[in-house]
């Protein structure tokens, strides 16, 4: 049958294999790990201590509110990353751990308990992302078996990865000059150890699926490009190795791209060599299409499209929402955007997809004018002719889209 938690947090602590007759005393176990169980040890007994008597937790907050904002878990994090052999954390004793994590999640899930007037509470949202950081720090652990990644404790670090985004939002919304994200450590290490996860395979799809949605969200929350590049990459990851989650992640993108536009206009914050810039949405589109490229250049086709197949997927998503606009949702804003930043980029040495995404589009805007797409649209027909004005206007500068022109 299925492995119940204590088991699997078994399997996970058990120590090395040893000779029949050999046990693990006190005095083998490394001083490191001594004071890292020390440290685990305090953070149980004042959990337990709060359930006792609700009043000391609250006499303690008032006394010193720096414990209560991530140290002890700090020093925590602290001793696990400082290990140079993660292994030896499977001498920490199975009950501990078993217990630590259960605090942990109660602490990762407590911001989102909170009355709305607590929900900005910081001492709350700080201890939660270090709860985030010392289970995730545990469990990248070099062979931890895939039973031990605890879903439900996966869970709840999304969510409370979801809830400080939904807060930053709504602070961008009241503030009238964008600022960084609160917590931008913290945030940008749990992304980083869930994408180590992600390339280890260790996740299931219902998680993959919420962590691109969350990565895509981070990126047009973010204005600092190198604490985009985590999120740029995760989602990379996502759609060069889970062929299921592409056409979903697709959708999530253009539909906060349209958000984007709506709200803001053409929010082109990405600046390339050519000193114009171009919108986050253009860069990851352009991204993906050369990652593909560059797996099919290293021999790593396999479970993967080709370029140009892949390259049409993309387009051909769009155009489809273009043509099935509403009053609400018309991507032909996000449509016109691409057009206009490959046109950008199309001669750039560090965006070469530029021109196969072009040619890819433009053949699909002669479909459309030609009535030989799916679903024919007179509206988006007119659009495609206005489309490829653009496009024909620099076709002179690139090989292939002059030939299609001919």
């Amino acid at each position: 049958g299925t492995p119940t938690k204590e088991t699997r947090l078994k399997i996970f602590c058990k120590p090395q294999k040893t000779q029949p007759d050999e046990t693990v005393t006190i005095d083998s176990i490394p001083d490191v790990i001594k004071n890292l169980q020390s440290l685990i040890q305090t953070i149980i007994d004042d959990n337990q201590k709060g359930k006792e008597n609700i009043k000391v937790k609250e006499q303690r907050k008032k006394k010193d509110r720096s414990y209560y904002t991530g140290s002890v878990l700090h020093s925590v994090l602290d001793e696990v990353v400082s290990l140079k052999d993660k292994t030896l954390i499977h001498k920490l004793p199975t009950k501990t751990m078993l217990t630590l994590f259960g605090i942990l999640r109660q602490k990762i899930q407590a911001p989102m308990r909170q009355s709305l007037k607590l929900k900005r509470e910081e001492d709350l949202v700080l201890e939660s992302l270090n709860s985030c950081q010392v289970f995730l720090n545990f469990i990248v652990i070099k062979n931890t078996p895939k039973v031990m990644i605890m879903e439900e404790l996966m869970e709840a670090i999304l969510q409370q990865l979801k809830h400080c985004l939904v807060l930053e939002k709504e602070n961008q919304k009241e503030e009238s000059q964008k600022k960084s994200i609160k917590y931008l450590p913290e945030i940008v290490n749990i992304f980083e150890k869930l994408n180590q996860l992600l390339e280890q395979n260790l996740l299931s799809n219902s998680i993959i699926f919420d962590l691109s949605s969350l990565s895509l969200a981070f990126l047009f929350c973010e204005s600092d490009e190198s604490n985009r590049s985590i999120s740029l990459k995760i989602v990379l990851t996502v759609f060069s190795k889970h062929p299921s989650q592409r056409e979903p992640l697709l959708q999530e993108l253009f539909t906060l791209l349209l958000e984007s536009t709506q709200s803001k206009g053409q929010n082109r914050n990405f600046k390339t060599s050519g000193k114009k810039s171009i919108c986050l949405g253009s860069v990851l589109v352009l991204k993906i299409a050369q990652t593909m490229k560059n797996n099919i250049n290293l021999g790593l086709q396999n479970k993967f499209v080709d370029p140009e197949g892949l390259c049409a997927k993309i387009m051909t998503h769009l155009i489809e929402l273009c043509t099935h606009k509403t009053f609400e949702n018309d991507y032909r804003s996000v449509l016109e955007s691409f057009v206009e930043d490959f046109i950008i980029t199309l001669n750039l040495p560090e965006w070469p997809a530029s021109g196969t995404l072009l040619h890819t589009l433009s053949i699909l805007l002669i479909n459309a004018v030609n009535k030989k797409m799916k679903e024919d649209n007179p509206n988006f027909r007119s659009f495609a002719v206005h489309l490829m004005g653009k496009i024909i206007a620099c076709s002179s500068e690139s090989p292939s889209l002059k030939n299609l022109f001919q």
